[in-house]
């Protein structure tokens, strides 16, 4: 059964997705100053943390690509929202400055996937005549994130 319309709704999940994405970027910069004091973060280590994350983040643009390439679109899709789900949830947790670094890399590991597996996904349901304006949809959620 073919559902009118469908790609568009996929076009709405990936633009979710991606304001999901980075909103969890931003709880940082939002809650800062709450867990500077619960974890006595000093301004030095507030920025190894924002390292660790970039680092992470950097390299698994390129391996996100290819993890989503070789398991396809929507297991890539499950994998890396699990993980940076998971790994935003386990910052409750963390006790120590090195845990709260780790779990912010591990974030950084899986939130590239996001957009990896989105401009896949918008290649393989949008025809060409509609992949500037798919693309668009989904990136708009950058915006309503941040």
């Amino acid at each position: 059964m073919k559902i009118k319309g469908l790609r568009w709704y996929i076009a709405g999940l990936l633009c979710l997705a991606s304001a999901l994405n980075y909103l969890d970027r931003q709880t940082l910069s939002v809650l800062i100053g709450t867990i500077k004091e619960e974890l006595s973060l000093t301004n030095a280590s507030y920025g190894a943390i924002n390292a660790w994350f970039l680092a992470s983040y950097g390299v698994m643009y390129a391996v996100s690509g290819r993890i989503i390439d070789y398991i396809g679109t929507r297991r890539g899709f499950v994998l890396f929202v699990s993980g940076w789900s998971l790994a935003n949830i386990l910052h409750v947790v963390a006790a120590t400055v090195g845990q709260f670094s780790f779990f912010r890399f591990l974030l950084g590991v899986f939130e590239p996937g996001s957009f990896t597996g989105g401009v896949k996904a918008v290649g393989e349901w949008f025809p060409m005549r509609d992949r500037a304006l798919a693309i668009g949809i989904f990136n708009a959620g950058t915006a309503v994130g941040s």
